[in-house]
């Protein structure tokens, strides 16, 4: 059984009012939507992974106020909005598993392949996979439903997913 995951597509991140607002987010966002419109056909489970902090969280020291619990930044960007039937998982670190019911939900529903989409590939996306991997499940990711800064650290992120946790990387018109 396979989930799909959507990673940190919030206001802050991929909206260009945002407050670490990456540019290539409006090219990720159209190829989430098609993803995700594919797995709802498909009956493939959605996890949205959605950064929320509160003052004190440890990241903030690093990346200064952002997705704050509550605010229109800490919000998925409107071609993102979740259904009721939909999952959402909210974490305060990098990783979606960090402080997260997110493996028992996987584990209830008997996941064992993850399809990675979303923001920032060599930060939230790898620290995900490398939780994922620890775990014992497979990782599809993305690449053109994934993004971050520049265009090479997303391929350095890429490429130190497949390497270091065996993850098999498409294309989203390579998504069944």
């Amino acid at each position: 059984m396979k989930a799909l995951l959507i990673i940190d597509m919030l206001n802050d991140f991929a909206h260009k009012d945002g407050k670490l607002y990456c540019e290539t987010a409006k090219l990720v966002i159209p190829k989430i939507v098609a993803i995700r419109k594919k797995a709802r056909e498909l009956g493939i489970p959605i996890i949205y992974i959605m950064d929320r902090h509160k003052k004190g969280d440890k990241e903030l020291k690093l990346w200064g106020d952002h997705a704050m619990v509550g605010t229109w930044g800490s919000f998925p960007v409107k071609d993102l909005m979740i259904r009721p039937s939909e999952i959402v998982v909210t974490k305060s670190f990098y990783s979606g598993f960090s402080r997260s019911d997110l493996d028992k939900i996987l584990k209830a529903r008997k996941i064992k392949t993850l399809i990675v989409t979303g923001m920032h590939t060599h930060i939230c996306v790898a620290h995900t996979c490398y939780d994922a991997f620890l775990k014992g499940f497979k990782l599809i990711v993305v690449s053109d439903a994934t993004g971050t800064f520049n265009d090479k650290k997303h391929k350095e992120g890429l490429e130190f997913i497949r390497t270091a946790y065996g993850a098999k990387i498409i294309k989203s018109g390579e998504f069944e």
